[in-house]
């Protein structure tokens, strides 16, 4: 008895709950278990304590409750609250439960067999139509280059319409070198178009032994001037490593034939075809 009204005591005293309707019941059981405890440790010890309230539990190795039944919960709330089928069209499509849907597993013939050919959709006003030879109005190659929309001079076609957009910046271009004499060289590369045609112009500052630096050194003095080029063809690249190089020598070949500009008629050496066997 007296251990009974020393804990009744102490409990009055230490825990002081405020209104039921503020503090919920797990609360309340939480407070009022933790303080008991620890009354009963202070006046029974350790040993009284598993006396009177058995070992401790376990930790609950099974997630929280509330987790799962929120999960619960969610998982059969009405199909109908959901936004889709809220709309009068999707509501007919959709239903009132999920649909499921079938989609066939790759095959052998879809990891061996790939097709590299690109397929053009339908154009869009959100694509550039834009074609013809610009600059790009930042970079260092921008006063050596040309704006076109067509190049005269073909043997084929005396008017030929570019049909890419091409600038400074772009890969992978077949571009003619056209001196004020008349002369013309016509290159190809796979990098930006500024890069090359900043190394045409260091050949001739440094005077190097290239045909397009020995014709501007030796015919005009070394003049930077003379040199105007225009992108008039450009490759797109594929997956496989190779066939940018490969179609890149097939074009540059046939615009020299094209152009006429193998030497002695123009600055290019070494016409080859080549790459077409």
């Amino acid at each position: 008895m007296v251990s009974h009204a020393v804990c009744m005591s102490a409990v009055t005293t230490i825990v002081q709950l405020p209104p039921a309707p503020i503090v919920p019941l797990f609360l309340h059981r939480n407070i009022f278990g933790t303080s008991k405890n620890l009354i009963h440790h202070k006046i029974c010890g350790a040993s009284g304590l598993r006396e009177i309230w058995g070992e401790p539990p376990s930790p609950n190795p099974r997630p929280n409750t509330s987790i799962r039944k929120f999960m619960k919960n969610t998982c059969r709330r009405p199909f109908a609250d959901q936004i889709l089928e809220q709309d009068k069209d999707l509501s007919s499509v959709i239903g009132t439960k999920p649909t499921i849907t079938f989609r066939r597993s790759k095959n052998l013939r879809d990891q061996l067999v790939h097709s590299h050919l690109n397929n053009k959709g339908k154009p869009t006003w959100l694509e550039n139509k834009t074609k013809g030879c610009h600059k790009c109005g930042s970079c260092l190659a921008c006063p050596y280059i040309e704006k076109a929309l067509a190049y005269v001079g073909r043997e084929d076609k005396p008017i030929y319409t570019l049909e890419h957009f091409m600038n400074c910046k772009t890969s992978g271009v077949i571009y003619v070198m056209t001196c004020q004499c008349g002369k013309r060289y016509v290159g190809k590369t796979k990098r930006e178009f500024r890069r090359r045609i900043l190394e045409h112009v260091g050949d001739v500052k440094h005077k190097r032994n290239t045909s397009l630096a020995r014709h501007i050194n030796e015919t005009h003095n070394g003049c930077l001037e003379m040199l105007k080029f225009t992108a008039v063809d450009r490759i797109e690249p594929t997956l496989r490593v190779g066939d940018i190089d490969r179609k890149l020598l097939q074009r540059e070949a046939q615009w020299i034939y094209w152009l006429n500009t193998r030497a002695p008629n123009g600055l290019n050496e070494g016409f080859t075809f080549s790459p077409f066997l």
